[in-house]
């Protein structure tokens, strides 16, 4: 063999060795993904997540979890009196103080950053004096380290 064949080849080996190392410590290291890891932007999604879907499943289950969608800031003449599909009142706002569920789990990177989650509750007319739907804005916060 040639000189340049020898480096053409050496040159390969090694390409394809670290490959395969890089794809050894992905899979084996402790960069792995696990649950409540990654940045604190994917873990809020994460939890903002989890707020809805609890929302969600305690719809029309039993009038216990349901307290936690009412909106109390409106009278009830609000219903009849607002357009088709505008919210009713100002909103009903529930901290991790009302509902327990609503804290961070300690351990977690959100939680070393001060992580908090909430969410607020509004009723939408439907017209007639009925609620149409329930609209739902969570929030998760935390504090930058910049």
């Amino acid at each position: 063999m040639s000189l340049v064949e020898v480096a053409v080849a050496m040159v390969l080996l090694s390409v394809a060795a670290l490959g395969i190392s890089a794809t050894i410590g992905l899979v084996g290291g402790k960069k792995a993904r696990v649950a409540n890891s990654g940045s604190l932007e994917i873990q809020g999604a994460g939890y903002a997540r989890e707020v809805l879907n609890t929302l969600k499943n305690s719809v029309g289950t039993s009038s216990a979890t349901q307290a936690f969608l009412v909106d109390s800031s409106y009278g009830a003449a609000c219903l009849v009196e607002i357009p088709v599909g505008a919210d009713c009142g100002s909103g009903t706002l529930y901290e991790v103080n009302s509902n327990p569920w609503l804290a961070i789990p300690i351990g977690t990177g959100l939680a070393g950053a001060a992580g908090t989650r909430r969410y607020t509750v509004w009723d939408v007319s439907g017209g007639g004096g009925k609620v149409a739907y329930k609209r739902v804005n969570v929030r998760v916060d935390w504090v930058d380290s910049i």
